[in-house]
């Protein structure tokens, strides 16, 4: 990674990383998963992303002001358990390859404990942005696009 420029060695210390290392990962599905889950990583397309993003700041899961990880997606999971707070990624090169997502997906990580009060934000903030995605477009005119 270092030769070949993806990553610069000053880098490397502020990638972040669990503070010890995991005895055992398990993923299931989330309705599926026999066990409580840590963390709940979601595949999203941004708008999605950003209506759990607003359920996550209205539930007290997220601060307001985010930061996105690019490189190690996986990152996520151990910011997303050391700030219990969730967080984003945008997915690094070797995820997007092992794993397959769409270039037009990304991550957007909870806390496990978190995730039920942002579940049940998702559905008022859904809403809210459809009646606001109206009034936008009502307004649409009033703000001619200049290429």
């Amino acid at each position: 990674m270092l030769s070949a420029g993806y990553l610069r060695r000053e880098e490397v210390p502020g990638i972040p990383v669990f503070a010890h290392a995991p005895q055992s990962i398990a993923y299931a599905p989330l309705e599926m998963a026999a066990f409580p889950p840590d963390l709940v990583p979601v595949a999203a397309k941004p708008s999605s992303a950003m209506i759990l993003y607003e359920a996550a700041v209205r539930a007290g899961a997220a601060l307001a002001a985010t930061s996105a990880l690019g490189r190690p997606a996986c990152a996520v999971l151990p910011l997303t358990l050391a700030q219990q707070s969730a967080t984003l990624s945008l997915g690094c090169k070797g995820n997007r390859t092992f794993t397959g997502p769409p270039d037009d997906e990304l991550y957007f990580c909870v806390p496990g404990a978190k995730w039920e009060s942002v579940s049940a934000e998702v559905s008022s903030l859904h809403a809210a942005n459809k009646t606001m995605g109206g009034h936008y477009l009502r307004h649409l005119s009033q703000f001619p696009i200049v290429a």
